[in-house]
This record gives C-alpha cells, sequence and structure tokens, in this order.
C-alpha cells in the first residue's frame, strides 16, 4: 500500500507539474496573441488612420485644383467680357476718325477684297458723302493701275448700317460694313486689345 501511496502521490506531482507547465504555456500563448492582436489593431488603425489623412490631403488637392481653376476661368471670362466690349465699341470708334482717315481705312479694305468685273458700290446712308465720286474714281485708278479689271460705280443707293459700305457684283456680294469689317479681323484683333488692357 506504502508503495501504490509513493505512486499515486509521483503521479499526482507529475500531473500537477505538467498541468501548471501547460498553464504557463497557455498563458505565454494567451498574452502573445493578446499582444498580436494589440500591433495588428495599432497597424490596422495607423493604416485608417493614414488612409484618411491620404484622402483628406487629395480631397483638399482637389479642392484647391478646382478653387484654382473656377478662379482662373472667371478672370478670363471677365477679360473676354472686357475684350467683347472693346469690339462691340470698336465700329463706333472708327467712325469717329476724320473723313480722311476714314475714307483711307474702307479705301484700303476695298483694295484688298473687291470682287472682278462691274461692281455696285453702296454706302451706308450715313456715310454716302464720304463715299462719293471721287471716293470711287481713286479706287478705280489704283485698281487699273495694279491691273485688276473691276470697274466700281455708285448707283445712289444706299444701306443701313453704322458705317462702311458693301461691294455688289453680279456674281458676289462683299460686305464691307463696320460690323463686318471688326467681325473679319476679329482673332487678330483681340490679342492686340488684350495686351493694351491687361499687359502690366
Amino acid at each position: 500500500m506504502e508503495n501504490l501511496s509513493a505512486i499515486l502521490e509521483s503521479i499526482d506531482k507529475k500531473a500537477r507539474i505538467e498541468a501548471a507547465s501547460m498553464i504557463a504555456k497557455a498563458e505565454e500563448s494567451a498574452a502573445r496573441i493578446v499582444s498580436e492582436g494589440k500591433a495588428k489593431a495599432r497597424a490596422e488603425e495607423e493604416r485608417i488612420v493614414d488612409d484618411a489623412l491620404a484622402v483628406s490631403e487629395e480631397e483638399l488637392r482637389r479642392v484647391k485644383v478646382t478653387a484654382g481653376l473656377e478662379a482662373r476661368n472667371e478672370i478670363l471670362a471677365s477679360k473676354g467680357s472686357m475684350i467683347s466690349g472693346v469690339l462691340a465699341e470698336l465700329p463706333a470708334k472708327l467712325h469717329s476718325l476724320t473723313d480722311k482717315d476714314y475714307a483711307c481705312l474702307i479705301r484700303g479694305v476695298v483694295l484688298s477684297f473687291a470682287p472682278l468685273g462691274l461692281v455696285h458700290v453702296i454706302p451706308a446712308e450715313v456715310d454716302k458723302e464720304v463715299f462719293n465720286s471721287t471716293f470711287v474714281m481713286g479706287i478705280n485708278t489704283a485698281l487699273e493701275a495694279r491691273g485688276q479689271e473691276t470697274t466700281l460705280i455708285l448707283t445712289g443707293e444706299t444701306l443701313e448700317a453704322s458705317g462702311g459700305l458693301v461691294l455688289k457684283s453680279d456674281t458676289v456680294t462683299v460686305d464691307c460694313t463696320l460690323e463686318s469689317i471688326c467681325e473679319y479681323y476679329k482673332e487678330a484683333l483681340e490679342p492686340i486689345i488684350s495686351n493694351a488692357l491687361f499687359t502690366e
């Protein structure tokens, strides 16, 4: 019996040692799992924060870019409006030139665009005293001198326009009114006006 008690005591002792070892390992494993879990949680938290910051920075950048574009568009629209205003006033400005300078301006346009053949000159009602027979004769002389087979004639007909004239042959009509002249040269005039208005 004494041997049996000793055996049982030995078994119990070993069992307690093994149990203590298992508990220690379990506690160590649990601590490691908790530690790893906390580390993963911290890493995930940092990732979420970093992602949120990245999104915020990108959103801020996008807002800044959008605001910059909107401001630029507003400035361009404002400049475009000012340029359009100057162009709208240009026909009246041209018409306010002295008769000599005004006639010289229209003469240059007519010499550039006069069609061939017999061409009727139809001046604006307000300009019939400026674009008279002397004016037409001078252009015919210049056309003949350069060998162009064009003859301009006045018919007594006038048109309603702020200024300028119309050239009309049997085949084509050329609009040389002030509005049409300004529209034709609009692309060339816009940068000139822009530089005059906005160059610092």
